[in-house]
């Protein structure tokens, strides 16, 4: 106590006691005025605007998810997948399978490749991204027909 600053001393008590009166008594003023009528009208907004955005977003989810996706078992590994029902693929979370709705929108079925991949993408390595040089259509399409050519070959033993 002994590096308090020096008190006004005993003659300003009426001072020390009618300024917090009437600081309550503005803000008493403040809220019963119309001015104070509006802050409580735009904080009660921003409030209900806070509490009921998050649910207007999650009730239009769950709507949205309901009409524009089927669920069911994954063909590769029978875990739980969501797929999209405009036929776009979609990875099964589990196995990493690509995977689409039925025809009928009431299933789940595999992708066929047939050397481009589900994506649109030629089929390769996961690492073909970090290759940095650039094809012409007429380069992507040699290689696709060298990489999907199969050559059958028969093999005779020589007998001696």
């Amino acid at each position: 106590m002994a590096y308090l600053p020096p008190s006004g001393g005993d003659d300003n008590k009426l001072k020390s006691i009618i300024t917090p009166i009437l600081t309550f008594a503005a803000v008493i003023a403040f809220f019963a005025s119309p001015l104070g009528g509006i802050f409580f009208a735009i904080t009660n907004s921003l409030f209900l605007l806070a509490l009921l955005t998050p649910l207007i977003l999650v009730v239009g989810f769950q709507t949205w998810s309901a009409f524009n996706t089927v669920k069911g078992p994954c063909p590769s590994c029978s875990s739980e997948v969501v797929a999209l029902n405009g036929g776009d693929p979609t990875l099964c979370l589990n196995c990493g399978a690509a995977v689409r709705a039925t025809v009928d929108k009431k299933g789940i079925e595999l992708c066929s490749g047939g050397g481009v991949d589900n994506f649109g993408q030629e089929s390769g390595s996961i690492f073909d991204i970090f290759d940095t040089k650039v094809e012409d259509k007429e380069d992507k399409d040699k290689r696709l027909r060298r990489e999907t050519t199969v050559i059958d070959v028969e093999v005779r033993k020589d007998d001696p």
